[in-house]
């Protein structure tokens, strides 16, 4: 299928779907048929703009839907080098999933950028909308709000910018942003989540959160940076869970799960007390993907698992009695209702991979 100079740039996965990225195309398997996942391409396009374009990143939204014309939706974002923006791709389930080839957009990045390193979407859906952002190799972010459209190709809403770097060009002020993402809170508030690599020794930007409402970011008043006894200036790799009730980072040799709560002066933060383990994961390197992480809720718990380009796993399962679970993510109008606040409960931790065998209980709050 791939020929011998054609390189896989970039992966994703999603319920029904796996999408890869080379330098030249985007390809598309529904792996829930049988038969080999090779066997079973859904899309095979070419992307790459006759080389005047380089993908380098990929991620899939999939979501359930109730229209009578389909009972799933997935969107497949890819960015890259040498466009300035963030390409789109739409697809619908209803006897089989089939691509959209007249749903395609590229959502533009209003300024000239540098590579669009990493994309990825929102963890909800608001009123049918989700937000898809990219972040540059220069630690900018770039964020759509995109409404779907049954016979169109979608249209966005809005967007906006972050600068991670507050305008400071050296190299030995810039830091990294490693890993975004947008979620809502308990009281159902969108916020972003952003992981910061201060591998230049960057005293400007640290791991943050901040609310998304519409208007541009106040890094002054608006970001909330976590506390330094909890969260280290090296962060590979970070994750919000779909309920926004925990974040997930990935540093050198140990993974933290942190609680994310109420700060004083309004917006969010995270307790200063984290459920630690151990982590064999290493970031990024030449030819070497970054680090993945991916964490399921079930009924009073978590699983967590995180590999990296060398094939290194670690997953853990954490148990929160009487946290509620996300409901599946649908194209419907939600709940006016918001959920009520997880109480400071008594929280265990059950390890499992990289050769740990114990259970640790700690009492938060």
């Amino acid at each position: 299928m791939l020929s011998k100079s054609e390189k896989i740039r970039a992966v994703a996965i999603s319920d029904d779907l796996l999408a890869v990225v080379t330098h030249h195309r985007l390809i598309v398997f529904d792996y829930t048929q049988p038969g080999r996942v090779e066997d079973n391409v859904l899309e095979d396009v070419r992307i790459d703009l006759n080389d005047a374009w380089t993908p380098k990143s990929v991620s899939i939204l999939q979501v359930e839907s109730t229209d009578t014309l389909q009972s799933a939706a997935a969107w497949i974002a890819v960015g890259g080098e040498g466009i300035n923006g963030v390409k789109l791709y739409q697809y619908s389930n209803n006897t089989g999933w089939n691509a959209h080839r007249n749903k395609r957009t590229t959502l533009r990045c209003p300024c000239n950028t540098s590579a669009i390193r990493d994309v990825g979407f929102s963890q909800f859906l608001r009123d049918n909308k989700f937000i898809v952002y990219g972040v540059t190799t220069e630690s900018r972010i770039f964020s759509w709000i995109v409404c779907p459209r049954e016979t169109a190709g979608p249209v966005v809403v809005s967007g906006w910018e972050l600068d991670g770097n507050l305008g400071q060009n050296s190299l030995y002020q810039r830091a990294e942003i490693a890993a975004v993402s947008i979620f809502e809170s308990p009281s159902e508030r969108p916020y972003i989540f952003c992981a910061v690599d201060q591998k230049h020794g960057s005293q400007q930007l640290r791991t943050f959160i901040a609310p998304l409402n519409g208007e541009p970011i106040d890094p002054d008043t608006e970001w909330k940076t976590l506390p330094e006894g909890v969260v280290g200036r090296h962060v590979l790799k970070g994750a919000a869970t779909p309920n926004g009730r925990f974040l997930v980072t990935v540093e050198d040799n140990v993974m933290r799960l942190l609680t994310t709560c109420g700060a004083h002066e309004g917006g969010l933060t995270c307790l200063e007390k984290s459920l630690d383990w151990p982590s064999s994961l290493r970031g990024a390197a030449k030819d070497v993907s970054a680090i993945s992480i991916s964490i399921g809720e079930h009924d009073g718990g978590l699983d967590v698992v995180a590999v990296d380009g060398r094939g290194h796993l670690v997953s853990a399962r954490v148990s929160v009695p009487k946290m509620p679970v996300s409901e599946p993510l649908s194209l419907t109008r939600r709940a006016s209702g918001a959920p009520a606040e997880m109480p400071a409960d008594l929280i265990a931790r059950e390890l499992h991979g990289e050769g740990v065998e114990e259970e640790i209980r700690i009492m938060l709050g």
